[in-house]
């Protein structure tokens, strides 16, 4: 019997861990769609931005773009 209440109790920590674990993944998957999804749209926006709405306001090209040019 003590033999069995050491294997439950084994049983539950490992079973809490897992718990814990699956959360913790879920947590940093949705983190990292956020991190990836918030990149895309900043990158979307910067080059709407210096490719589009800068020239028609008469703004030079972003630094970047000159040197790629040269």
């Amino acid at each position: 019997m003590l033999s069995m209440n050491k294997f439950l109790d084994k049983a539950k920590s490992l079973g809490s861990f897992l718990v814990i674990f699956l959360i913790l993944q879920y947590l940093f998957s949705k983190l990292a769609l956020n991190i990836y999804l918030s990149n895309l749209l900043a990158g979307i926006a910067s080059s709407i931005i210096f490719d589009w709405i800068a020239p028609k306001l008469g703004i030079e090209k972003h630094h970047a773009d000159q040197v790629k040019e040269r």
